[in-house]
Parts: C-alpha cells; sequence; structure tokens
C-alpha cells in the first residue's frame, strides 16, 4: 500500500510542478497576509468562492457566528455555496452547536439531525431516512457515507471519528452517489475540520468533566510556519458515562477514545493551496456490545436460574449483567491524506491522495451467564484503504457553473472470527464446541463522474450530473474446527465469490429563485450501492452474492428567508424506492438469516427546519422529519417468539427435504431502527452580564416516536415514544477567551436502550422468550462541569 500511496502522491505532485511555473511569477510579498490566514477550502471552488470557502471552514461563517444565512457555506455540490441556494436537503451541525449540546460523536449526531438515527454496535450502522443496515459482511458497504475533509472512509465504520476541533458536519440526506460515489446511496456526514491559521499561535482547550465518570477532553495547538503556511495539531480524550454493571466481575463498562489530528497548511499565492493531514484513533471497550443486559426472561428456566446467581432478576431498567468471559472491542485507525488545489482562473484543478490503516477487534462473552457456554465470540479486522481523487471545478459563470473528476479506490481487508464455548449436552457433560474463520477479501474501484448547473434565466437553472463507474469485489471464508473442540457450533462451510458489476448513477434537476428570498427545486436521482459477497454466510447452500442495491429518488423542496436573511425556513418532500435493498432475510430452508437482497423498500416523507439567529442574542435550530419507511412484499423474516400463529401473519413452511420452519412477511412493517417521527431542537441565548462577562444558555432536546428493532414487529423488542432533554448553563469572557458551565443530558433520566433483541443463548438455555438490550451515552442522565479557554 505504502508504494500506492507513493505513486498516487507524487501525482498529486506532478499536479503541484504543474502549477509552479505559473505562481513562481507572482511576488508572495505582495499577498494579503490576512487572505494567507484563511483556513483552505474543504472543496474549492474558483478563487472568490476558495476565500469564502476557507472562512467557512475556519467558523466564521458557522451558522452560530454567521450574520446573515448567505455566510453561511456548505460544500454539498462538491463547491462553496450558500446553505440556502443548495438545492439538497442539508442539515448544519456547528462547531458551537456541538459543544453545546456535547456531540462528540458521530452517533450523537443523532441528536442534532431529525433524519439521522444509528443502530448501535460495531460497527455502527448510520439511516439516514430509515435506510441503512449493519454491514453483515467484510465486502458490504454502508448506506451512509462519511467524508472528512474530502475523504471518503469507505467501509471504514469500525472506527468512526470522533468530532473535535471540527467546523461543521455537513448531513445531506438521499442519493448522493453522482458526486460522492461510495457508502452514499442514503446520504453523506460531510466532515469539515478547523484548518491551520498562519496569522496567529493559539492555544485552545475544552473539558467537561461529568457524572458517572464521563469526561472529554480536547486541546489544540495553531502554530504558524511562515506568513503562508501553518501547523494545527488537535488532541481529543473521550470517556464516555458508565451504563452497563458485570456483577459476576465487580467492574462497570469502559468506552473510551483518543484521537489526534496534525494539519499542515501551504498557500503561498491566493492561486496554490496545498493541506497535509495526518490523523491517529483508538478506541477501547470494556464490556461492549456483547456485555449486555437481560430485560425479560422467563421465570424457572435455566437462563433465569443462571443470572439468579448473580442476583439478576431482568427488568424494563435493567442495566446488569451476569457475564463470567472477557468482553471488549479495541481499534486503531490511522490516515494520511494530501489535497493540492489550483485556480488556473476559470477552473481549480483538485487532486486528493487518502490512505488509512485499520486494526480492530473484539467481542467475548455472548451468552449472557456466569458458566461457559459460548465464551469466546471475537472477530479481528485488519483493512488497508487507498484513494486517489483528481476534480476539476468551474468559477462562477454566467450560463454553466460545473464539477467533474475521476475517482479510484482499492482496499484489502484479512478477517479473523473464533466462536467457542461449552454448550451443555443431553448427559449434562460440558464439550468444547466452535470454529474458526479466515476471510481475506479485496476491493477495487474507479469511477468518472460530473455535474452541471445550466443557468438558463437569471433565476432558472437546471441540473445533470452522471457518474459511470466498475466495482470489483472478491472474498473467500475458510473454516475449520476451533483447536480442542469437537463439533463446530455454526457450520464449516467455505464461501468464495467474486463480482465484477459496471454502473451509472445520474441526478436531474430544476431549481428557481421564486423571490430573491425563496428557491424551489426538484431533483431525480438514481442511485448506487454496491454488490458484495456473503462472505460470512454459515452454509453455501445460499446466494453468495449480493447485488447492488439501487434507490431511485425524487425530491422537492423550498428554501425561504427572513428577518433580513437571519432566519431560514426549509421545507420538502421526498419518495424512494430501493431495489434490492440489501438485508438479512430469513431462508426456511436453513433455517438462518441470509445476507442478501429484500425485494424493495418504499420510503417517503416530509421535513420541516427553521434556522438563525432570531435576535441578537438568540440563536435557534429546529427540525422535524415524517418518514414512512416500509418493507416491500415478499421480504421474510423469522416470526416473533410470541407470534407464531397465522393470525399473527406467521406460516409454516415445508422445505423439499421435509423439514419445517416458520418465517413472516414483513411487508409493510417500519424500517428496523427508523423512527415515524422525530423532532430536534437546539436554542441558545447569550446575554452582556457586567465586568465584561457574557451569560450563556442553551437548550436542547429530541422528540423519538417508537423504534422497531425486529423485522417482524416484535412489539417486545421496540422502545415507547421517548423525549430527551438537555441544558448548559454558564458565563464567559466578552472577548471568548475563557467560560465556565454546567451541563446535563437527559435531564429526566429517561431509560431509552440504543437495541433490543432475542438474547441469543435463549434457545440452548431452554428460553424461547428472552430479550436482550443495549444502552448508550443517552441512556442515563449524566451532569456536569465544562471550561473552555483560548491563550
Amino acid at each position: 500500500m505504502r508504494t500506492s500511496y507513493l505513486i498516487m502522491l507524487a501525482c498529486s505532485s506532478a499536479l503541484m510542478t504543474m502549477a509552479t511555473p505559473l505562481y513562481a511569477q507572482e511576488t508572495p510579498v505582495g499577498i494579503d497576509p490576512a487572505q494567507a490566514s484563511t483556513a483552505a477550502p474543504a472543496v474549492p471552488a474558483n478563487a472568490k468562492d476558495n476565500k469564502t470557502s476557507q472562512t467557512t471552514n475556519a467558523g466564521a461563517a458557522s451558522p452560530d457566528k454567521a450574520a446573515n444565512l448567505s455566510q453561511i457555506m456548505v460544500t454539498a455540490t462538491k463547491r462553496a455555496e450558500s446553505i440556502q441556494s443548495v438545492p439538497v436537503t442539508v442539515t448544519v451541525v456547528s462547531a458551537a452547536q456541538l459543544q453545546n449540546q456535547g456531540l462528540n460523536n458521530i452517533a450523537d449526531l443523532t441528536d442534532a439531525v431529525p433524519a439521522l438515527s444509528a443502530q448501535a454496535g460495531q460497527p455502527i450502522a448510520l439511516q439516514i431516512r430509515g435506510i441503512g443496515v449493519p454491514q453483515n459482511a467484510q465486502t458490504a458497504e454502508p448506506s451512509v457515507g462519511i467524508v472528512v475533509d474530502g475523504v471518503s472512509l469507505g467501509n471504514a465504520m469500525a472506527s468512526a471519528p470522533q468530532l473535535f476541533d471540527v467546523a461543521r458536519v455537513e448531513v445531506l440526506e438521499g442519493p448522493q452517489d453522482t458526486l460522492f460515489g461510495r457508502s452514499t446511496s442514503a446520504g453523506v456526514l460531510n466532515i469539515t475540520t478547523n484548518a491551520p491559521d498562519p496569522s496567529k499561535a493559539e492555544v485552545i482547550v475544552h473539558a467537561d468533566q461529568g457524572s458517572r465518570d464521563s469526561y472529554t477532553h480536547q486541546a489544540v495547538l495553531n502554530l504558524p510556519v511562515s506568513a503562508y503556511s501553518a501547523l494545527r495539531l488537535s488532541v481529543a480524550d473521550t470517556r464516555q458515562p458508565d451504563t452497563v454493571y458485570n456483577d459476576y466481575q465487580y467492574s462497570w463498562g469502559e468506552n473510551r477514545n483518543q484521537s489526534a489530528r496534525l494539519r499542515y497548511l501551504w498557500q503561498p499565492t491566493d492561486k496554490l493551496t496545498v493541506n497535509l493531514i495526518a490523523d491517529y484513533s483508538r478506541i477501547f471497550e470494556k464490556g461492549g456490545f456483547t456485555d449486555f443486559p437481560v430485560y425479560q426472561s422467563t421465570p424457572g428456566s435455566a437462563l433465569s436460574n443462571l443470572l439468579s446467581l448473580c442476583g439478576l432478576v431482568p427488568t424494563q431498567d435493567n442495566n446488569r449483567t451476569c457475564s463470567d468471559g472477557p468482553s471488549g472491542y479495541t481499534a486503531k485507525s490511522e490516515g494520511l491524506s494530501g489535497q493540492v488545489d489550483y485556480d488556473f482562473g476559470g477552473t481549480t484543478l483538485s487532486s486528493i491522495t487518502a490512505v488509512r490503516h485499520l486494526r480492530a477487534g473484539g467481542g467475548g462473552d455472548a451468552d449472557s451467564t456466569p458458566v461457559d457456554i459460548v465464551n469466546t465470540n471475537t472477530n479481528n479486522i485488519n483493512l488497508r484503504t487507498e484513494s486517489q481523487e483528481f476534480r476539476a471545478t468551474s468559477s462562477n459563470n454566467d450560463f454553466l457553473d460545473y464539477v467533474g473528476g475521476l475517482y479510484y479506490y482499492h482496499s484489502t481487508n484479512i478477517y479473523n472470527a473464533l466462536e467457542e464455548g461449552e454448550p451443555l449436552l443431553e448427559d449434562g457433560l460440558p464439550i468444547l464446541a466452535g470454529q474458526a474463520s479466515l476471510t481475506q477479501s479485496r476491493e477495487r474501484s474507479y469511477a468518472g463522474y460530473g455535474e452541471a448547473t445550466l443557468k438558463f434565466t437569471p433565476t432558472f437553472r437546471g441540473i445533470i450530473g452522471l457518474r459511470y463507474g466498475d466495482d470489483d469485489v472478491s472474498a473467500n471464508t475458510v473454516r475449520q474446527l476451533a483447536p480442542g473442540a469437537l463439533f463446530p457450533i455454526n457450520g464449516l462451510a467455505a464461501i468464495s465469490g467474486r463480482t465484477d458489476n459496471k454502473y451509472n448513477s445520474f441526478r436531474l434537476g430544476v431549481q428557481d429563485d421564486l423571490t430573491s428570498n425563496a428557491m424551489g427545486y426538484i431533483t431525480f436521482t438514481k442511485g448506487y450501492k454496491g454488490p458484495a459477497v456473503n462472505d460470512q454466510a454459515a452454509t453455501n447452500n445460499v446466494p453468495v452474492l449480493v447485488k447492488p442495491e439501487i434507490p431511485i429518488a425524487w425530491e422537492a423542496g423550498i428554501k425561504t428567508t427572513w428577518l433580513d436573511d437571519r432566519v431560514g425556513i426549509n421545507g420538502s418532500i421526498y419518495h424512494t424506492h430501493l431495489e434490492n435493498f440489501q438485508a438479512l432475510y430469513f431462508d426456511p430452508a436453513s433455517a438462518t438469516f441470509v445476507y442478501g437482497n429484500a425485494p424493495s423498500v418504499t420510503v417517503k416523507g416530509a421535513e420541516l427546519s427553521a434556522f438563525g439567529r432570531l435576535t441578537t442574542n438568540f440563536t435557534l435550530n429546529l427540525g422535524a422529519i415524517y418518514n414512512d419507511a416500509k418493507y416491500g412484499n415478499g421480504y421474510f423474516v423469522g416470526c416473533a417468539p410470541n407470534f407464531q400463529t397465522v393470525a399473527d401473519r406467521c406460516t409454516t413452511v415445508v422445505n423439499p427435504n421435509g423439514s419445517t420452519a416458520k418465517e413472516a412477511n414483513a411487508s409493510g412493517n417500519q424500517l428496523v431502527g427508523s423512527p415515524k417521527w422525530k423532532v430536534t431542537l437546539n436554542g441558545t441565548y447569550t446575554h452582556a452580564l457586567n465586568a465584561g462577562l457574557d451569560g450563556l444558555a442553551s437548550v436542547d432536546g429530541v422528540y423519538t416516536s417508537r423504534i422497531y428493532f425486529d423485522q417482524a414487529y416484535d412489539p417486545t423488542d421496540t422502545t415507547g415514544s421517548h423525549m430527551l432533554l438537555g441544558a448548559k448553563i454558564g458565563v464567559r469572557s466578552h472577548d471568548g477567551r475563557w467560560g465556565v458551565y454546567i451541563y446535563g443530558h437527559n435531564l429526566t433520566d429517561e431509560r431509552v436502550p440504543t437495541y433490543r433483541f432475542v438474547t441469543p443463548s435463549g434457545t440452548l438455555l431452554g428460553d424461547s422468550n428472552t430479550y436482550s438490550q443495549t444502552l448508550g451515552a443517552d441512556s442515563f442522565r449524566t451532569v456536569g462541569v465544562s471550561f473552555d479557554a483560548r491563550f
């Protein structure tokens, strides 16, 4: 990979070399230092737009600071544009909102973005408008892409980035394949970090110390190297609140993340910008996803009796476990990227080169009991990725604006898994069982793309975009008995598959400036989510290849500004139909869940948002979504334990070999993890006090309707409708040099699980009516003290 990276970096250097004769004739002394001090754009446009984008990245035009909405710039179309001019539903979460609400990781963003939800696990499964499922194969892509400073993380979701020293997060909804490519069939989280500032040396610190042993420590060092270049070092250490206690081991679970980022900016002229970024993160979990509390079991069952050894009686609010085996998760991720932008006058050429390496592993005791039934259920990932993008972006022309480019992506992954334990046989003797597996996978993708905006009149514009690409995906899995095991817990089938798929996606649309304060748009999009190999299948009697998922979507929206361009009120309606939805489905022949293609999914709904500065001192962010996301006909899943009759839509299937299985048609059921209604609110009020102090008060809330965690609509593993409230209040110096606050999350202490499911060891322990849950940072009330300082 290092050789490939050097080759791609040489391509970027070639762009610099080509530009050198042009900027060598400039006089660096004549450059305005104020221009040189602005941050580099995440996505360059023309020279004029470049400066605007740079200011945005530095945070000067974020929603919490902007005097009017025209200063809030986003890069949803890979060029710097006002948020009210972009024909896409986009939610912007500013640096101030991240800090006021204590949003430190990707999952926390669900408290600020109505359309965004997340399913717990490693890796976390993000959803936009209900679309998105856990990655059930090593070659499977997520539906929601994460892009950090122009670099797509692809399927490296096992180490999602922490949100520290971030200028803004843009959440783009609907298929974004035309411009953003891989892993964006449901939408994109476009994250822009703060760039170095050559105009000043500065130290920034932020610290939260909260209840339940939680804390967040962040520090930034900005160091000018010259009048035209600077370094910026950012570090963060975060510990999530304690949520689950293991009575057998007398210890709380732990979730900690340590991250660092080093950015270098060189901007010798107003035409050339060079950005180099190195990042590192480490995740440590004790307990983790496999140490889950049981909240329902049958009295007198073997499972209930084993739990009673720890004094546990399952209840809806249970956060205690009784597992004797170790459980946890660790991940280390590092990345390097280089971006070179040069403005040739009418067009800006960009080169973005990136390599990433992820090593992750975890798992543990999966039986929920103080005896060794399945004490070992672990896996390890060694993933390497490299990508190269060349892009051309036009300046702001009278008739035609365009962006187009070439993209290359390559990844290799080595995945090891081990499952073993001592399940009890009929004679009561424990005998070791289990299997080990090795999966080696490779993905290669390249594509060309372009999108143009045609300005037919001063107010009416047309949009046309196209992407054409080729995906080559392969995987091989071999299995054998675990050392010392007499028989496997699951099958020993070898899996091998490869698919080479050529594809196209497109976007068509129109937008019109209805008035000087209102813009309307309609878009029609064909998206794409790449194929996969079902490399974790327990048997080779199921389809090995998973077909590409194809979303067909249309969206109509209107964006309006009010109160002298200080407040925006936006609305949109949408409809998305997905063919070959990639998900787990029930295969009656093997009586197991199989990763493959559900026939279809249909998502439709409406969104409304209001944001901006209502007064000089009061900033509001309000969003709401109604999302009707349903499985199509022919999607069969396992029947819920308590719903086994025809009246419950549960039918018995006779297989060719004479065996029987029960299945339910999930047609018409709401997508797993997707609420039908969701409302988010954040309001911040500041007021000048005496002695050079400002007071600050911030409140936030998120209402979520019922969420189902089972495709069969099992009412036992759901959440009810719930409302989470948070607040922050304190004082800061008028010049923003320091601030002290107290904060609270989930102030009413609502016990909201992040995931619920049938207890995996239930059947083995004679209890088919048992359920477990996972709990997250928002599942309990936390309060604390926060401190900010700049030097």
